[in-house]
């Protein structure tokens, strides 16, 4: 239960640190005055939402226009209606004109629009290339209140956040002898707090170009949640709850009830 319970505080201590600095930062780029780019963000990533659901919705279309004929062509082939049956059930498809409750044909709806399926996923890729550009500042506010917070600030307590301060966590030196360092508290956060990702989102979207963005982009993304995953088995397998950035760091964070418990019974 003791184990459980520390497990459970981690996690919380974990949460709200990271959901603190992500409001900090929200409450920041919110504000147009505080934001150089924030007109310029919201003009994209306005344009990237409208085209991401009309893309969306023409797919859709596509998708049930597909099964509907596959449906009609299954009936042919069981004998449940004739060829001429299928032809006039597929015209009557192909005329209706309600978008919101009938499926058009995609073929007429990317010539209605001028436009198609590459064309599409191509404005999408451009759109958020462009919105990734103009959160460069966000980008630069997450990785400097970070650093201020997790290492600074953190380092200044001894080794104690908002966080672990409330849950009575402490992340120490892994003899627990001497004080954690500023060095130990910035690799550490560096691996825990999605610092390095923003460092490397913000060079992906100035540097390389759109086709090698999207890639980047999208590995950059499951390489995120992947890493968070391994690095909490690790804090649950490993020796001491020492996760990954603990070992690099050479760091553990330690409970400071069950330290005192255990300094009232020596």
């Amino acid at each position: 239960m003791d184990k459980f319970g520390y497990y459970y505080r981690r996690v919380l201590a974990y949460l709200f640190d990271f959901l603190l600095i992500q409001l900090v930062v929200t409450c920041i780029t919110g504000t147009q005055i505080l934001n150089p780019q924030y007109k310029s963000y919201h003009k994209y990533y306005d344009e990237y939402l409208v085209t991401y659901k009309e893309y969306n919705y023409y797919d859709e279309q596509q998708s049930n226009d597909i099964k509907t004929c596959n449906d009609l062509k299954k009936a042919i082939e069981k004998g449940n209606i004739t060829e001429e049956e299928y032809i006039n059930k597929y015209k009557e498809i192909s005329k209706k004109e309600n978008y919101d409750d009938e499926c058009l044909s995609l073929v007429n709806d990317y010539n209605n629009h001028k436009i198609n399926k590459e064309e599409y996923i191509d404005k999408l890729n451009n759109l958020a290339h462009n919105v990734d550009k103009n959160s460069l500042y966000e980008y630069i506010l997450l990785i400097v209140l970070s650093i201020l917070y997790l290492v600074l600030f953190q380092g200044f307590t001894g080794g104690q956040t908002l966080g672990k301060k409330i849950l009575h966590l402490k992340v120490v030196n892994k003899d627990g002898r001497k004080k954690v360092s500023y060095k130990q508290l910035l690799i550490r956060s560096i691996l825990l707090f999605d610092i390095i990702y923003y460092v490397l989102r913000s060079l992906n979207a100035f540097i390389l170009s759109l086709n090698t963005y999207v890639f980047v982009n999208n590995l950059l993304y499951y390489a995120k949640d992947v890493l968070l995953i391994i690095i909490c088995l690790s804090i649950v397998l490993l020796k001491d709850s020492r996760g990954i950035p603990d070992l690099i760091a050479n760091t553990k964070v330690i409970d400071e009830k069950r330290v005192i418990k255990k300094m009232k019974i020596d």
